[in-house]
């Protein structure tokens, strides 16, 4: 701090550091960069922020500064009054709509979208790898894991009926699975290479080898590379000096992480499959290391000792929650990039779709209070206990239920030694030796007062819903709740609480019935005040910073072109090229700041980039009471989008866009 500033109190009753000469507001816009970056392409932070920022003792503000470090950059949010986060529409006169642009965005931002399949379909190498992974799964289903179940089910065994029970439960469950699987195999599903890590442990990040371990054993593990995503779409990785470089590179060693599968069973007795994402400051000295055996440097050995992960207190942890109809590896791109900051990740398949048991009924019951998917967000709230290490109690009659379908009676809890107290394919949640979990193999190292989650579609109603219980008492439908830190919902709304910060992020032509394709003239897919896209999660926004409930920081990110898809990563997809960058951007820039206390951070997530909307404003409200917040505008609209309803559309084309925030 220079010699000449002191402290003072700067609204909401947060200190920051001034210059004598310094006013509140001046020293927000000046601590603010207000020009947007040239260009996207991911360049890899300083030593001390992407690996170094919570390791040994490297602290970048004091401890329990975190409100602090945040509201730096969110002050110059907050100028203006109270009155002006509730105006209606405006147009400011100082910057009026470009009209080339008015004529052409419409029309290029409404095909962006298009992008991605078109540039997977002509890319002959990405057409014969899906089509080899295909091959592979399938045979591998018909030659190996077929017979291998069949056997165990037609066995002799003293369990044999159980057995043979269980294998045609699970057979039917998985044809009614989302999507369905034959064999355990889903023939639909395939996953890009670039985001895959060495499973199969020949050193070749992946390969065709890497998504058959990947899809065909539940305890996997391998090392990743850590992304570098441009806005073109094109990945390189993160070198031990600090580049980005092609794999393979002469000369070039690679950062890497390591990723170890597991399962959670849930409190319906499902197995969820699951991965762990674990940064390599996560690790002892030595892991990753190259040549290294993968298996030796897991969670359950391979751990560096807490004392030497910031100051003591442990990682961050991210939970990913998956939209509907997904599977793990539509969000690898995800895991890796919060992972190559510095968090500790987990991604898993709620039951009743991806490598989980359960059916597609599973998805939905039992229900829970204002979430459409009552089985997702129940499975969030057990994955974040088991976290945690929580206590994972039945929520149905262990007895009688099965994968088929949740059953709903009172619970009968189960014995934890004898197994006849459970149906067949149906597992105790408790913590071995008594149940069928195995402990959270990282919890010793992580910080249970910074956990997040990250959800899309219905994993982000599924994060508003836990929200909305933090908010109210802390009680989920099923118990006490760990209290998240943070949370970012990828095209999703639904009631909820801004009892912790919170960041929106949509795209352009999300909201469309058909989920892959655009929405137009302002059709979207929602029911009452749940559904996904702009024009369901704008409001939810306005709502929680002029009313409530909770008075936490709020950021609305709206991507250029762009639909529902725009968050998965999967070839073939509907997305934009630009998508996962600037979605990963923002995304890790608001864990920097909320999670990790990083004031550079805090900066970043609030300041414009490339490839947001043209045609809705990005924009950004503090924390803080009292309420109603003012919304300052990160990007201010300067003409129209096809998704817009034909009177908004009229308007916008006419130079009249419509805003709320305050630029």
């Amino acid at each position: 701090m220079k010699a000449n500033s002191h402290r003072r109190l700067c609204r909401w009753d947060h200190e920051i550091a001034l210059d004598s000469a310094q006013s509140c507001e001046e020293a927000a816009y000046w601590g603010q960069p207000r020009t947007p970056w040239t260009s996207l392409t991911w360049v890899k932070k300083p030593a001390q922020t992407a690996r170094m920022r919570r390791s040994k003792n490297t602290r970048w503000i004091r401890p329990g500064t975190i409100a602090t470090a945040a509201l730096l950059v969110l002050v110059p949010l907050a100028i203006g009054t109270p009155a002006v986060a509730a105006a209606t529409p405006t147009s400011p006169t100082t910057q009026a709509a470009n009209d080339a642009a008015g004529v052409v965005y419409p029309i290029t931002s409404f095909l962006d979208w298009l992008e991605n399949p078109v540039n997977n379909i002509t890319d002959i190498q990405m057409g014969t790898y899906a089509f080899g992974q295909i091959l592979d799964e399938a045979e591998h289903a018909v030659t190996t894991q077929a017979p291998d179940e069949l056997a165990q089910a037609l066995g002799n065994g003293p369990n044999a009926a159980a057995d043979a029970e269980a294998f045609s439960e699970q057979m039917a469950s998985q044809l009614i699975h989302l999507r369905p699987r034959v064999l355990n195999t889903d023939l639909t599903d395939v996953a890009n290479p670039e985001f895959l890590p060495d499973f199969d442990h020949n050193g070749v990040y992946g390969d065709p080898g890497d998504y058959q371990d990947d899809t065909a054993n539940p305890d996997a593990n391998g090392y990743f590379l850590y992304p570098c995503i441009a806005d073109s779409g094109a990945v390189t990785y993160e070198t031990t000096s600090g580049t980005c470089a092609s794999p393979g590179t002469a000369g070039d060693t690679y950062q890497e992480g390591l990723a170890q599968e597991l399962t959670i069973v849930d409190s319906r007795g499902l197995d969820l499959a699951a991965t762990l994402w674990l940064p390599g400051q996560a690790l002892k000295p030595g892991c990753p290391a190259p040549g290294a055996n993968a298996a030796l440097c897991t969670a359950n050995q391979g751990l560096a000792a807490r004392s030497t992960l910031d100051n003591g207190q442990g990682l961050p942890v991210v939970v990913i929650a998956e939209g509907i109809a997904s599977a793990q590896n539509c969000y690898y791109w995800l895991a890796m990039t919060l992972a190559k900051a510095g968090d500790i990740v987990l991604t898993y398949d709620p039951a009743g779709q991806g490598a989980s048991e359960g059916s597609v009924v599973n998805l939905f019951s039992p229900s829970v209070s204002n979430c459409t998917f009552g089985g997702a967000c129940r499975d969030l709230e057990d994955v974040m206990r088991w976290i945690a290490g929580d206590p994972i109690d039945p929520s149905v009659d262990l007895a009688q239920t099965s994968p088929l379908v949740a059953d709903t009676a009172s619970v009968t809890p189960a014995s934890d030694a004898a197994d006849t107290t459970l149906a067949p394919d149906i597992h105790n949640p408790g913590y071995t030796p008594a149940g069928s979990n195995v402990t959270d193999p990282v919890l010793g190292i992580i910080d249970t007062s910074k956990l997040a989650v990250v959800g899309h579609s219905m994993g982000a109603l599924s994060l508003l819903n836990y929200l909305d219980f933090q908010g109210h008492g802390g009680t989920g439908v099923d118990g006490a709740l760990p209290p998240l830190a943070t949370g970012i919902a990828l095209s999703g709304g639904a009631p909820t609480t801004a009892v912790v910060p919170v960041q929106f992020q949509t795209s352009d032509y999300d909201g469309s019935p058909s989920l892959v394709g655009p929405e137009v003239a302002g059709v979207g897919f929602g029911t009452g005040d749940e559904g996904i896209g702009y024009s369901v999660m704008k409001p939810l926004y306005d709502q929680l910073r002029t009313s409530g409930p909770g008075a936490a920081a709020l950021s609305m990110i709206v991507l250029e072109g762009g639909v529902h898809t725009d968050f998965i990563d999967t070839p073939f997809i509907t997305r934009t090229p630009w998508s996962l960058a600037v979605s990963a951007h923002y995304a890790t820039s608001w864990m920097g700041c909320f999670l990790d206390d990083n004031f550079s951070d805090c900066l970043t997530s609030v300041v414009a980039s490339p490839h947001l909307s043209s045609s809705y404003a990005s924009e950004a409200a503090p924390s803080g009471t009292p309420l109603p917040h003012v919304s300052r505008c990160i990007t201010v609209p300067t003409t129209a989008a096809l998704s817009e309803t034909p009177a908004d559309f009229l308007q916008s084309a006419a130079g009249h866009p419509i805003y709320t925030c305050v630029p």
